[in-house]
């Protein structure tokens, strides 16, 4: 079943042409607020992550847990391995789902979460995401941050459209 719903996942990511509606760019303001948010989110898995890394399953645990401080909204946390493995999600379903390393956004490029972090520790990436909730294709940022002493990285994600 995860296996059929990762690919599912793929053909709908690759299926934005089908989708067609337009979206607007949200205001500069509310970017920035959303940008200004996931980064106090990402200092605060920092902070129980420790220096080490030490609190990788307490992290985990918090953010499958939908706890306030990791989602808010359409900003929220995400754990994910080096190998395609989501650790962490607040959609239960994606909980533990392997995906394509670096999965292609909604024009077949690839997202460059995973090589981001891998590569350069941290970084901020833009890609197109298929929304299968609203059924439109949106423009995104999102910060990675490696997790230290793990083949993992933590993403927060920033709708630039609505």
């Amino acid at each position: 079943m995860k296996r059929v719903f990762a690919v599912a996942l793929l053909a709908l990511s690759l299926g934005a042409a089908a989708y067609g509606q337009t979206v607007q760019a949200r205001s500069a303001q509310a970017v920035q607020n959303d940008k200004a948010l996931a980064f106090a989110m990402l200092a605060e898995c920092e902070k129980v992550l420790g220096r080490d890394g030490k609190g990788f399953d307490e992290l985990v645990k918090l953010v499958n847990a939908v706890d306030p401080r990791f989602n808010k909204g359409l900003v929220y946390v995400t754990v994910g391995g080096f190998d395609g493995t989501m650790f962490a999600h607040p959609v239960p379903a994606l909980q533990g789902l392997k995906f394509p390393l670096d999965l292609p956004d909604a024009d077949g490029r690839p997202m460059q979460m995973v090589s981001t972090a891998k590569d350069k520790g941290r970084g901020e990436i833009e890609y197109r995401f298929n929304d299968s909730a609203i059924k439109k294709v949106v423009r995104k940022w999102a910060i990675v941050s490696k997790i230290p002493a793990r083949d993992a990285y933590i993403s927060i994600s920033v709708n630039l459209e609505e």
